[in-house]
Parts: C-alpha cells; structure tokens; sequence
C-alpha cells in the first residue's frame, strides 16, 4: 500500500529526450559540443602550459650543464668519455626541447589536436627517456648534482604529460561519439546532394531527348517527303537495276567459274614444270584465272589465257602431267572448245556488256540522290541511339537514385540511433529503425 502511494509523489529524475529536427542536428550538435569541451580544452590548455614552462626548465638546466668543466684530477681518458657522454645528453636535451617549441600545435580546441600534442610530447618523453638510460650511468659518476635536476624536470615532464593523457582517456568515448556521427551526418549530406545532382542529370537528359525528338520528327518528315518524290522513285529503280546486274554477274562468274576449274589441276602442274620460263606477268594472269577465272578474264583483253590454254591441251596430249588418258583427253578437248568457239571472248562481252549497262545506272545509284537518302537514313539512325542512350542513361541514374535513397533512410536510422541513446536527442523528419 505505501509503495503504490509513494509513486505519486516520486519525481521523474530520468532526462527526457530533446526534440529536434534531422536537418538542425549538426548545428545542435555543434553548439552543444562546445559546451561540453569548453571546460576538457580549458583543462588541456593548462596542462600545456605547464608542459610548455617544464620544457623551458629542461633547456635551462641543459644549458647549465654544458658549461660545467671537470677538474683537473680526472684521469683524461676517462674525462673524455665523461665529457662524450655529458654533451650527447645536453645535445638530446636540446634537441627534444626545440623540437617541441617548432611543432606549433595552436590552440587546443580540437580532438584531433588534443592527439596531435599527446603524440608530440609522448615522443620527447620516450628520447629523454633513452637518452637517459644510455648515457645516465656514466655522466651521474661526475655531474650527478646536474644531471638529477635534470631527470627531476624530465620526471615532472612525464607526470605532466600523464596528466594529459588523462583528460583524452575521460573524455575518449564522449570525442568518439561525436566523431562517429558527424561522420554519419557528413555522409548523409554527401548522399543527398548526390540526389540533387541526379535529378538535375535527369531534368538535363529529358530535355536533350526533347530536342533530339523534334530533330528526328523533322528528318523524319524530310525522309518521307522524299520518298513521294520522283527522284526517290528513280533512285529506286536504278537500285534494284543494281540489284539484277549484281545477281547477273555473280550467275556468270559461277558458271565460268565452274567452267574453267576442271583446268585447275593441270595449269598448277604447268606452272610447277614450266613456270621459270614465264615471265612474271603471265605467271600472276594464270595464278589470277586459278583463283577467280572471271577477275583473270576481266582483264585480259588481248586473251592471253589462249595461249596457255594450247599449251595445256598440247601437254596433255602428250601426257606430260602424269594423268590418266581420260582426264588428257577431257582437259585437251576443253581446250579446243575454249579456243575453237570462242569461249573467252563470249565470256569477256557478256561480263562487259553487264558493266556497261550498269554504268549507265551507277551515276543515279551511287550519286548525290542516294547520298541525300542515306544522309537523312543514317541522320535518322542516329537521332534514334542518340534518344536510346539517354534513356538508358536516364534508367541508370533512377535506380542509383533508388539505391540512394535506401541509403539515405539507413544512415538517418543510425543516425537517430546514436542521437538517441549518446546525446538523448529525439529526432523528427528522420526514418527509424
């Protein structure tokens, strides 16, 4: 009965969260960051100071004891040594000591600056501590007096610079909790600026497709405005006129083609047996008419190939090739048909006669009426892969647009998150895990 009474009067000590918009977190953050490290850089600062006044006391006594001399009763060898070990100690001293007072830090008001002096003296404290073990035994023999003043402000040295460390060990998790999510809310802005710039990407790209769609609209009425007129239907003609004559001429390669392979055999014997007796020539025009009979004929317009041919029928008529008596008489019989009827130049006119009817055509085919036609084709083609492009540009940017947008909802998750349980602020405008 007394402990359901009491909660009426017990106060609510737990802090509520504060509200607050996702876009005013950095400032918020800000603000309260320097509050909190206000009184962490004051403490740092102090504790600087008094490093920066022991350093000062450090090159004192390293310049008093520079200046001490032994007397004269030391043995020399050994005050060498003594005087050795006496001077690379001062020299360390010093060197620390300006090395120190060069590296100019600034004012502590950062993290990373807090680190940045930790570093900095933490290495001047680790040489003073080397030095001192290396060379402290044998200078204590003579300059004992100077050389414990001067571990005594290395050693206040060390327990100032522990004093330092503390401040960064107390307030490590607070640095890094701020740390952590400036990063995030950094990246965040990254990711929505990304956003920005594919939109206006897009808006860029939809206004080029715009225009590249007037442009093949425009070529497009063009093309078919040619095609209704008389030039088209011309050029038409004198196309498929070029068509036939193609189809002709390959007919009539085919069939000579056929024609004079069953020569074959026989003039590779020939050239094998007499081909040092040709001239080079007449070696090329046979080698020709073996691997396309037509290009051969084509132009040869004195029909130089008869002459070969009665070669070839006299050779094989004599059996001079080594082929059976069947294949000599069909070789040399061939022979006499091409040379007797006029094979050669029947061939010759009907292949030349094609190319004359086609030159009458080519000027109308292959002119400035088929160029303006594949001007405004290919113009077209183009236009077309142009708009293709963009779009597919466009379909790329909207699925990395998508891809970051999901980002965006899972850095303000982790946002909110961290917000929440590191710095009791409640975010608004935010999505939540």
């Amino acid at each position: 009965m007394f402990d359901f009474i009491k909660k009426f009067f017990t106060v609510d000590t737990e802090k509520r969260p504060i509200t607050a918009d996702i876009s005013k977190l950095d400032e918020i953050l800000s603000k309260q960051k320097d509050m909190e490290f206000s009184a962490v850089f004051s403490k740092a600062e102090e504790a600087k100071h008094r490093i920066a006044q022991t350093f000062e006391e450090v090159k004192r006594s390293a310049g008093e004891m520079e200046h001490i001399k032994l007397n004269e009763e030391v043995d020399p060898r050994i005050a060498v040594r003594l005087e050795s070990a006496k001077q690379n100690v001062v020299n360390q001293s010093m060197f620390i000591c300006d090395k120190f007072s060069k590296e100019n830090i600034g004012k502590l008001d950062s993290h990373e600056k807090l680190i940045s002096f930790r570093d900095l003296v933490n290495d001047c404290v680790i040489n003073a501590n080397k030095t001192g073990a290396r060379y402290g035994e044998i200078v204590s023999i003579r300059y004992g007096t100077q050389f414990k003043n001067l571990c005594d402000k290395f050693k206040r040295l060390g327990e100032s610079f522990r004093e330092f460390e503390e401040i960064l060990t107390e307030n490590r998790e607070k640095f890094e909790s701020y740390e952590e999510i400036s990063k995030k809310i950094t990246e965040l802005s990254e990711k929505k600026q990304q956003i920005e710039k594919i939109g206006e990407k897009t808006k860029q790209l939809d206004s080029e497709i715009e225009d590249s769609g007037k442009w093949r609209s425009d070529l497009e009425k063009k093309y078919n405005e040619f095609k209704a007129s008389k030039e088209y239907t011309e050029l038409n003609s004198a196309i498929e006129a070029k068509k036939g004559f193609e189809e002709k001429r390959e007919t009539l390669k085919v069939e000579f083609r056929n024609k004079f392979s069953t020569f074959d055999k026989a003039f590779q014997k020939y050239l094998h047996s007499f081909g040092k007796s040709l001239q080079k020539e007449e070696i090329n025009l046979v080698k020709t008419y073996l691997e396309e009979p037509m290009f051969g004929l084509e132009n040869d317009y004195e029909f130089m190939m008869k002459k070969f041919l009665d070669e070839l029928r006299s050779h094989c008529q004599k059996g001079s090739f080594g082929f059976e008596e069947k294949m000599n008489t069909k070789i040399a019989d061939l022979a006499t048909e091409f040379i007797d009827k006029r094979v050669l130049e029947t061939y010759f006119e009907k292949y030349h006669s094609l190319e004359r009817l086609w030159e009458a055509q080519r000027q109308v085919a292959e002119g400035p009426i088929y160029s303006k036609l594949v001007k405004l084709e290919e113009g077209i083609k183009q236009t077309e892969n142009e708009i293709r492009g963009k779009k597919s540009e466009i379909s790329r940017l909207n699925e990395k647009e998508e891809h970051t947008k999901k980002e965006i909802t899972h850095l303000e998750a982790k946002i909110s998150k961290i917000a929440l349980e590191k710095f009791n602020i409640s975010l608004s405008n935010a999505s939540q895990t």
